[in-house]
């Protein structure tokens, strides 16, 4: 049986580099590139439309061994979209 971790990836656009159509490029690509890897997804999450600037949240289950093609991909897509990082948390989920 393959480990499975949970990701928390987080993507923004507080310095406003990217324009709407643009973060909506960015935001779409990184959601793809989530779901090539998941198994399974807990939440997926954004600012309220008003907000000065757009943020994201992914929270999902991938298989272990699949973490550092995961952060290769998303690395390049930050590159991609000029974005100077992605905030990922990684761990394992407790249920109490």
């Amino acid at each position: 049986m393959l480990d499975k971790i949970t990701v928390i990836v987080l993507i923004g656009n507080s310095d406003n580099k990217l324009t709407q159509k643009e973060w909506h490029y960015y935001a779409s690509d990184v959601r793809t590139i989530i779901w090539i890897f998941e198994k399974e997804t807990h939440f997926i999450g954004s600012t309220e439309p008003f907000s000065e600037y757009q943020s994201g949240c992914f929270v999902f289950v991938i298989e272990k061994e699949q973490l550092e093609e995961l952060k290769n991909r998303l690395t390049l897509c930050k590159q991609r979209h000029n974005q100077n990082f992605i905030a990922m948390i990684v761990g394992n989920t407790q249920f109490i």
